[in-house]
């Protein structure tokens, strides 16, 4: 958790940088420490994944036309985003494109510079997680009369936190398994919708879901994490 050090500021001026295991830094609001981490592995494969949509994405933004650029710095003019440490912050039209495409490429979605996003947020009610007797899939029941859902090109997405360690009845927070469901204007998806677990749930373990709606104009709502506890087994 970061704690505030303005007295520290105070007396010897702005701190930055890192001494034993804390680490002081902050933003254009507040000055803040914490604690020293060390650097994640960068050779895994989710990593390498997101760097090369990133990649892509900026690649197509550099392309884009005026027009379609001034879109989305339009968009981002009118939609804030939120963050840890401000509900309501304005950042620009590239890093809203970014934001909005990388999780689509990640998806393999649709994803273009060509669709002008609505100039409103992309909201929608988070669904529950229902798993079944042995663990090994989990039902998700979700609004199917939400907007997306009648979208070609929009969907949901959601990805579970994984088990390391065998002895430890909650599972962490890195969000590996990933699934989607698609909205269409065809055929739209109906809830409950079932998704596998690898591997199963059996031991009464909490799992976090992180669940985002992309929309047909590429416009991306905020993460809503749910947590849901797996069956026991004995």
């Amino acid at each position: 958790m970061p704690i505030d050090c303005p007295s520290v500021s105070a007396l010897c001026g702005p701190l930055s940088g890192s001494a034993g295991d804390v680490t002081a830094t902050g933003n254009q609001h507040r000055r803040y420490c914490i604690a020293r981490t060390g650097h994640a592995d960068p050779a895994t494969g989710s990593q390498l994944s997101i760097r090369a949509a990133l990649t892509t994405c900026s690649t197509r933004w550099a392309a884009a036309t005026e027009a379609q650029r001034a879109n989305w710095h339009k968009y981002a003019d009118s939609v804030p985003v939120r963050t840890r440490l401000n509900p309501r912050t304005f950042i620009s039209g590239r890093e809203h494109w970014l934001r909005a495409a990388i999780p689509r490429l990640l998806n393999t979605l649709t994803t273009t510079m060509a669709r002008r996003p609505s100039l409103s947020k992309c909201g929608f009610h988070p669904p529950r997680f229902v798993w079944d007797v042995d663990g090994s899939t989990c039902s998700v029941y979700f609004d199917d009369q939400a907007p997306w859902c009648f979208e070609a090109s929009a969907a949901m997405l959601i990805r579970h936190s994984v088990k390391l360690d065998p002895n430890l009845t909650w599972f962490d927070r890195a969000h590996r398994s990933r699934f989607v469901i698609n909205g269409s204007s065809l055929v739209p998806p109906t809830s409950p919708r079932l998704i596998a677990s690898v591997p199963a749930v059996i031991d009464g373990s909490q799992v976090s879901f992180a669940v985002r709606v992309t929309r047909f104009d590429h416009r991306l709502s905020y993460r809503q994490l749910v947590l849901a506890r797996g069956p026991e087994i004995s």
